[in-house]
This record gives structure tokens, sequence and C-alpha cells, in this order.
């Protein structure tokens, strides 16, 4: 049964990046048999926009939907279309549940997102401004139907900070855009991809990387982001003395991210604590291989010495030994490789995840 004659507004950024991607070929998909209506985060001049027939991209007033005059836009949007669903991501979820909970919308979904434990690996612990989001996302979480959390870490994490009801939250792993791109290249580098703060361990990774350069001299080390930490990696490099064999590309596009990862032996994801890292899934997309901790949503993408290889979390020795097992061991990394891109085609392309999300709205509707 498909989803049909029915009104849609989904909130995020019309952008066919990364996750972004996700909400617009989910648009794209529903505006065949049903009215989309399209709230766009992302700033272009464009107040509307008809992409086709079924299918309009508004664009909020504020810089981020979180105002005033962002609450009356999606007031009057509502009040004049009547949405059945919402799917809403960011910034809009507020707005977006409150306005749809006070229209009476049948289904209300909203992204989760950030956990409160990695902001708690960023910060060190949970300051008075966090705690004062929790409470208010407390209230906002009440008017959702469903709830997306894109592991069981997820999960476990809106009912033990949010007190949400377990039953409205649906683990619904992320999916992306097949780039059909893949690492054929032998390139002797171990590669990063994220945010450079305290909760993705970079500091880790280095620390590793360092053990095992001294056993393999010709090994470098590429990190790509940008963030709070830059400066205090760059010093440890330095201070190691991994200054030559280590470069810091800085933020790169999403076509950027994929040619790098292309090009390097591993991905490594060296999280204290994370969620549903968009970087392993790329990095399975095109055939790379990956190296992870066992934080948080991690070990439920990777399955050890299958698609990937897990070390214990802040354990930088036993990084160190999984590292060296991709140099060292003949036909490790060509096997998690291609096990990786399996997964990537079975679990986390967007082709089957439209019509897997699609089933999850049908199957309210008709409760």
């Amino acid at each position: 049964m498909c989803l049909e004659n029915k009104t849609i507004f989904i909130a995020h950024n019309w952008l066919e990046t990364s996750f972004n991607r996700q909400s617009v070929e989910l648009a794209k998909f529903f505006s065949i048999h049903n009215k989309v209506l399209f709230l766009n985060a992302q700033r272009r001049g464009i107040s509307k926009e008809k992409i086709n027939n079924g299918l309009s991209v508004y664009e909020w007033p504020g810089k981020k939907p979180v105002t005033l005059k962002d609450f009356f836009f999606a007031w009057r949007l509502m009040k004049k279309h009547k949405p059945d669903v919402i799917i809403s991501n960011f910034s809009a979820n507020n707005i977006m549940l409150l306005t749809s909970w006070l229209f009476r919308s049948k289904v209300r979904i909203c992204y989760y997102h950030t956990m409160v434990k990695q902001y708690i690996a960023d910060k060190g612990r949970l300051d008075t401004k966090q705690q004062f989001n929790i409470w208010r996302k407390k209230f906002f979480f009440k008017k959702a139907t469903h709830i997306i959390a894109p592991s069981s870490a997820a999960k476990k994490d809106l009912v033990a900070y949010y007190k949400v009801d377990e039953n409205k939250v649906h683990v619904f792993p992320n999916a992306l855009y097949d780039h059909h791109k893949k690492n054929e290249k032998q390139e002797f580098v171990v590669g990063f991809v994220g945010r450079l703060h305290r909760s993705k361990g970079v500091d880790i990774l280095i620390e590793a990387f360092g053990m095992l350069h001294k056993e393999l001299p010709l090994l470098k080390l590429k990190i790509v982001g940008s963030g709070s930490e830059q400066d205090n990696l760059k010093k440890q490099v330095e201070d190691i003395a991994l200054s030559n064999v280590t470069e810091f590309k800085g933020a790169l596009a999403n076509d950027e991210v994929i040619d790098f990862l292309t090009s390097v032996s591993c991905l490594v994801v060296p999280s204290r604590w994370d969620n549903q890292p968009t970087t392993i899934m790329e990095a399975f997309s095109t055939a790379t291989a990956v190296i992870a901790s066992n934080a948080g949503g991690i070990s439920e993408i990777i399955n050890h010495n299958i698609n990937g290889l897990l070390f214990e979390k802040a354990d930088a020795k036993d990084l160190y030994r999984q590292l060296k097992r991709i140099f060292t061991e003949d036909g490790l990394k060509n096997l998690l490789a291609e096990n990786g891109r399996v997964s990537f085609i079975e679990k986390y392309n967007l082709e089957s995840w439209t019509k897997r999300f699609e089933k999850l709205i049908v199957d309210s509707l008709h409760v």
C-alpha cells in the first residue's frame, strides 16, 4: 500500500548533499502521489519554488526557524494546507511539532540527531544551558507522534534524558545517495572525516597513529574537518614529531569527501560517543575499509571482522592494534571494504530507504 492524496510538510535543508539529500529524495518520492511542501532552512533568497506539480519549496523567513515570525509563517501554511503528515529536522523541530499539534496533524515526526551523551563527551559535563535545552525539548517532544532515532543508542538517550515514551521512538537508520565511486587505490594513508571536537576522539587517533608510524614510517595521516579542537590537535601532532606525515585538510564539500574516501587505505572513526556517523556509511558506499570505536550506535553499523573493525573506545593501544591489522594482514582490507559496500546496498541506500519510510507513515495513518 502506498501513500496517496495526503498533504505532507517536510522541514530540512534543500541540499543534495549527505544527510540533507535524504529529505530531498523523500520529498520528491512522496510528491508523485501527494502534495508536498518542503520548508527549507538553507537560505537561497527564493521564497517559493515549484519543483513539480506535487512539490513546492518554501524558505523560512528567519536565518533559523526559531523566531516568532517563523512560527507565524508555519501557522499560515498549515492553516491553508492542513497537513496530514509533518517530518522535521534540527532547529525546525520545535515550531513544526507545536504548530502541527495545534492543527491536529495525524502524523507528526521529528528526528533526533545529536545525543546528550555526545554533548557531555564534548563539554565534559551537562551544563546549565544544556539542562535548559533538555527541559524545553521535553515539552515539544511530547507533541510528536513519532521520533526517529538513527540508532538504538539514540533511542536509549531519548528515553533516559527526555523521558520520552519508548513506544513512540522508532530506530530508523539514515540512508545516503549512491555516488557509484569505488576505492580502487592503494594509498598508504589513514583518513579521518568529521568535526574536530573532543567527542570525535581525533586525539586518540593521533596517539595510535604515532605508535604505528614507528613501525610503518611511510604511513601518512590525513584529517578532514574543522572545529574547536583543531589547534590542540595540531600541537599534539607537533609534540610527537608527526607534522611531516600529517595533513589537516580542513572542511570539504560532500563530493570532495567522497573523492577523499576513495583515496585512503582506511577511514578511522575514533569517537568517544556517537549516534550513527554518516561518514561510516559514506565509506561503505565507496568500498573503503573502516575502523571505529564501539561507542554509542557505531557497533550497530559495524560487525567486527566482517564489514569493519571495532576497537575499545578511548583506547589508543587497541586502535593501534586494529590499524596495524589493516596494513599487515593479507586480504583483510579488501574483505572489509567489499563487505562494507554490501552493507551499504542492503541497509543504507536511499532507493530502498524511501519505501521503508513510506511504510512507517502508512502504518501510522491506518492505526
